[in-house]
């Protein structure tokens, strides 16, 4: 949670909420992507955008990521990545170095969901448009994967390579080298979350 110049984290365990870190933010812009651990947020201002550790004593240094934003730019921090969809692309950044790891072409305008999987070393865009960008970036490979329709959300499946597509009128699962392995009904859908059961996906 932003609030003005303050990054507040908080706890939701056992249905009660506390202040588990609060952070003075390094300038007037906004947070724009918190890692999963909570260890490391990025933040954007005047279209440049800087990762942080949330802690004094994290092996995380501040970083500035190369380029220029725009204001409607999309971003997913993991542990040691960022990905960013913006400006006809998506892209990949290692978050120790700052360097690009991968970068996919993208439609210009329209995008909305991005997703990251660092466990699987994939990052996907999609937005008003067929196709979802996928950027395998640790082996270096591009898929573009066509299903019908705006991509309302996208979500990995963190103990498995798979990928969860959100389309207009049914949600896809997607795995890579397999392609689309299954589909149901269930238009327009957003996922807060999602796992593997024995009943299958959560």
């Amino acid at each position: 949670l932003q609030k003005g110049g303050t990054l507040l984290l908080l706890d939701y365990a056992e249905n009660r909420r506390r202040e588990w870190a609060r952070l003075e933010l390094p300038g007037s812009g906004t947070v724009v992507a918190v890692s999963p651990s909570g260890t490391a947020f990025a933040f954007a201002e005047a279209g440049i955008v800087t990762v942080h550790p949330l802690s004094a004593t994290a092996a995380l240094k501040s970083v500035r990521i190369d380029g220029t934003f725009s204001p409607g730019a999309r971003f997913r921090l993991g542990e040691h990545f960022l990905a960013a969809a913006d400006g006809g692309a998506l892209t990949v950044w290692d978050t120790a170095t700052a360097k690009v790891v991968h970068t996919v072409p993208i439609p210009t305008q329209g995008v909305g969901p991005l997703a990251l999987s660092e466990e699987a070393g994939i990052a996907a865009a999609g937005g008003w448009f067929d196709e979802v960008f996928v950027a395998d970036f640790k082996a270096g490979r591009t898929e573009t994967v066509i299903l019908p329709g705006r991509t309302f959300s996208l979500r990995f499946i963190p103990d498995a390579p798979s990928l969860l597509i959100a389309k207009s009128d049914a949600v896809h699962l997607w795995r890579p080298g397999a392609g689309t392995v299954a589909a149901f009904r269930a238009g327009g859908a957003r996922f807060a979350d999602a796992r593997w059961t024995a009943q299958g996906v959560l």
